[in-house]
């Protein structure tokens, strides 16, 4: 179970940095060039992106979350199965979800609009059945449930006992002053 602990932390972490980049520096750059070559690029991205390894890291990390939400289904009385339970849905749901439903509809409608064409077209144009999809908002999901995988690997590993926790306010203490 530490493997499989440690290989979804890992997996969410990869996906949620992923997102983190393309937040901060894709989406900027494609703001900053006219909107046909910005669209234009974000076509060519939606195709590159579909590759082994973005895939594998994408759908593997949802596989790998559902293995752990199993494990601590089938082991809730240890403090770190509602961790493991957290973190699978917050990657379900706040990644997998969110993308399958809002960003996949989006690129579908972009596929439609031609590099060139007189048809005018602005990003901002396009809409999905998710209002706001944005991968700002995915990298910060990703992040929080990254979050409580490293919580739940702490309490399994018992880095974070309650021995070591401040017993009046129930946090770690801290540094010697």
């Amino acid at each position: 179970m530490p493997l499989l602990d440690t290989m979804a932390l890992l997996g969410s972490a990869l996906v949620g940095g992923i997102f983190f980049a393309f937040s901060s520096f894709v989406m900027k750059a494609l703001a900053r060039v006219p909107s046909a070559e910005g669209i234009g690029a974000m076509q060519s991205i939606n195709v590159v992106v579909l590759n082994p390894g973005f895939l594998g890291a994408f759908f593997g990390t949802a596989v790998l979350s559902l293995g752990a939400a199993g494990l601590a289904v089938a082991s809730w009385g240890r403090p770190s199965a509602p961790y493991f339970l957290g973190g699978t849905i917050f990657y379900l749901v706040g990644t997998l979800l969110v993308t399958v439903l809002g960003n996949v509809p989006l690129n579908d409608q972009l596929v439609a609009v031609r590099y060139g064409s007189r048809r005018r077209c602005r990003m901002g144009e396009l809409s999905g059945p998710v209002d706001d999809v944005e991968p700002r908002s995915d990298g910060r999901r990703n992040g929080r449930r990254a979050a409580v995988y490293l919580g739940s690997l702490t309490k399994r590993r018992g880095l974070m006992s309650r021995k070591d926790r401040c017993t009046s306010c129930d946090t770690p203490p801290g540094p010697a002053i």
